[in-house]
């Protein structure tokens, strides 16, 4: 009995935190195309909306980069670490 009571509150935890860790970021087709041309070697590709533009966060030769874009799909600058 302890084991099914167990067994069930784990799937629902897992049921739960799954439900909200889907919290994807639709990115439009103008910042895609245009993130495309300026970084066609791009890997590991994350996008976040920050204070009115869209930051893309990705690897270029293992080297982290931040590139940043207006909705319109403009570039606005980039960064690396």
């Amino acid at each position: 009995m302890k084991k099914l009571i167990l067994g069930l509150s784990m799937m629902i935890a897992i049921g739960v935190s799954s439900a909200f860790a889907n919290d994807e970021l639709k990115v439009s087709d103008k910042v895609l195309s245009s993130f495309g041309k300026d970084f066609t070697l791009a890997k590991n590709v994350q996008w976040r909306e920050e204070g009115g533009y869209i930051k893309a966060r990705f690897t270029v030769s293992d080297m982290l980069i931040e590139a940043y874009y207006t909705a319109d799909g403009e570039f606005i600058g980039s960064a690396r670490n």
